[in-house]
């Protein structure tokens, strides 16, 4: 069966705040039926009964934690509950919104990994694979990207640009340097580039009709995306930046997740795949994010590193 056959099923991650609300709120405007995962169960059901009341027909919460692969399988595990008693069918399109950025490289996930990797690299990952038997054919799937992965002049004013190295050590904690803000900004920013890398991968190794792309939300100055950071860049942040909306790779939450709904429902470059679309428009990544051999290393480390885990 494929996704025409049936009323658009959306999952996404990450739905209680910021884009993912607003997006969550953008679907739910358009019928859509909604599975929402996220890490506060409260905050999910709440964003599932404000998804009812604006019009989602079906609108089911479910709890999930990037950093805990036993969380990873339990939602995937409860996702499956959750069709099978509301007889959904299959899933037709996943927006992997939910990501962190740490304010060090200290930090790990329940199961050892550096947490800014361990959640927007290898949770992605994992939970991905996990919902694959759940997926309609022709599935779309959205990962959030971030335009931090270019470490330009505009995103280096918040964010540390982007140092890729092999997958073991984007996954272990820097003992040595990695106690600082930058340290952390420096991950996340890496980070997103690995999503760029897992989206092309998977494009490769799913196939059509099945299709993957990375969603750019732009800038959003007023979001979470800052509290890591000094408290003067904060303060700019917050602001200063939110009168920056006009310029381009600039965007509010709102514009932002309209862009991304009709991008996931395929209203705008339908049948589109190993995309990147920055706030709606067809765009480039950087030069870095087409690289076969880092593609597969990333791939085949997020494989051996969460069967590994299963096998313990």
């Amino acid at each position: 069966m494929t996704s025409t056959d049936i009323t658009p099923l959306v999952v996404v991650t990450g739905p209680t705040r910021g884009l993912g609300r607003d997006l969550v709120l953008a679907l739910a405007r358009r019928k859509t039926r909604l599975i929402l995962l996220g890490r506060d169960r409260t905050a999910v059901e709440r964003i599932a009964a404000e998804a009812r009341e604006a019009g989602a027909p079906v609108a089911e919460g479910v709890t999930l934690d990037l950093a805990s692969f036993a969380s990873i399988g339990s939602s995937a595990m409860a996702v499956n509950d959750v069709l099978q008693r509301l007889t959904l069918g299959p899933i037709t399109a996943v927006v992997a919104n939910a990501g962190i950025q740490m304010g060090n490289r200290h930090q790990t996930t329940d199961d050892g990994l550096e947490t800014t990797f361990g959640v927007n690299v290898v949770g992605n990952y994992l939970l991905l694979k996990t919902l694959r038997p759940y997926l309609a054919a022709d599935t779309h799937i959205v990962v959030v990207g971030s335009g931090t992965h270019f470490g330009d002049p505009m995103t280096k004013l918040v964010v540390a640009a982007p140092n890729w190295d092999t997958p073991e050590h984007l996954a272990a904690v820097d003992a040595a340097n990695g106690g600082t803000a930058k340290a952390g900004q420096c991950a996340y920013s890496t980070s997103k580039l690995g999503v760029n890398y897992l989206v092309h991968e998977l494009n490769r190794r799913w196939g059509s009709p099945m299709r993957a792309n990375v969603y750019d939300p732009g800038l959003m100055p007023g979001t979470g995306l800052a509290r890591d950071l000094p408290r003067v860049k904060q303060w700019a942040w917050n602001h200063i930046m939110p009168a920056l909306k006009v310029l381009p790779g600039v965007a509010s939450t709102q514009h932002s997740a309209e862009k991304l709904a009709r991008l996931t429902l395929g209203e705008e470059h339908g049948g589109i795949a190993n995309a990147y679309i920055e706030i709606g428009k067809l765009s480039k990544a950087s030069e870095a994010s087409n690289n076969p051999r880092r593609e597969k290393e990333l791939w085949e480390y997020c494989e051996h590193i969460t069967t590994k885990s299963q096998t313990n």
